[in-house]
């Protein structure tokens, strides 16, 4: 049956900072307690208690969290455009589709002391908060998935679709002075990163290298390179250990792994090197940083 919406919720501890993107989907999320970091293509994005953030459809993102154990959380809402309005319905050629076009709103902030912004944090809260209470009525665990609805349900769904028009109404009418379609280098930019971005994330705990990063998306190293300094501000070697360390330090987080069982598991063949890395990066050795979690818990 064909799903429409799904909610769900995150805390620092859960949070792997993976890049993700939805090629068929818009993501809203607001932080109930602590704050997040977004990573977009260019900017990143800090987001304090009580405020949110809008990613469009197709936009490559991460979300990480300063606090990284259950003093943060996440709360979020994913739908596509279908959802809410028939691609022939003038809602959508008038509002959504500008909207899912413009490569100049990859996504956005959503502060409180901003009018509008402050109200699509309203909706998208009053929109969760709906879903959950369907949620919990039929017992179902987050992340929920809300199905084909039953006769009896179509007016939570229409409350739903109302809802979300509203949000996507200001998102848009308050981007429209930046509207621009992605230019044939970046559409291509963008699937070229993707593809790397998957890469890494498939086969970080392998011996992997920049040329291996820059095959998989069938480029030169230079244009791997080029890539990634203009859409992240990095190398892809650089990426890549930042990225290994970032889910070393998820693994030790969450599991009672071993230490040299986390560092096989990320890429570092090398403990001494893992150790050291780890340390310069986060400020602590792997063993007391898994202690400072346990502590906390």
């Amino acid at each position: 049956m064909k799903e429409h919406f799904r909610a769900f919720t995150k805390t620092g501890r859960e949070l792997n900072s993976a890049f993700q993107w939805h090629d068929d989907a818009l993501f809203i999320g607001f932080v109930e307690k602590g704050s997040a970091d977004v990573q977009l293509p260019g900017e990143k994005l800090s987001i304090d208690e009580g405020e949110g953030f809008f990613v469009n459809q197709g936009a490559f993102f991460s979300v990480t969290s300063p606090d990284e154990t259950d003093g943060c959380i996440l709360h979020a809402i994913l739908f596509s455009p279908e959802d809410i309005s028939a691609p022939t319905e003038p809602f959508y050629e008038t509002y959504l589709s500008p909207l899912i076009k413009n490569n100049m709103q990859k996504g956005t902030a959503l502060h409180l002391d901003t009018p509008w912004q402050k109200e699509v944090l309203r909706l998208t809260e009053q929109v969760f908060e709906k879903l959950s209470e369907e949620q919990k009525k039929k017992e179902a665990p987050l992340p929920r998935r809300l199905s084909a609805l039953e006769s009896d349900e179509s007016a939570l769904l229409q409350a739903l679709r109302d809802t979300l028009c509203q949000a996507i109404f200001l998102l848009y009418s308050n981007g429209q002075g930046t509207q621009a379609p992605a230019s044939a280098r970046e559409a291509r930019d963008n699937d070229h990163m993707k593809t790397m971005l998957r890469f890494i994330d498939e086969n970080f705990h392998d011996e992997i290298d920049a040329d291996s990063i820059a095959d998989s998306a069938g480029v030169s190293a230079a244009e791997a390179i080029r890539c990634f300094h203009t859409m992240l501000n990095t190398t892809p070697i650089q990426y890549l250990k930042s990225y290994r360390i970032r889910q070393a330090a998820y693994f030790l987080r969450t599991t009672d792994d071993r230490i040299v069982d986390v560092a096989v598991r990320c890429g570092f063949l090398d403990i001494s090197y893992f150790a050291k890395a780890f340390r310069l990066a986060r400020g602590a050795s792997p063993t007391d940083y898994r202690m400072q979690f346990r502590n906390n818990s």
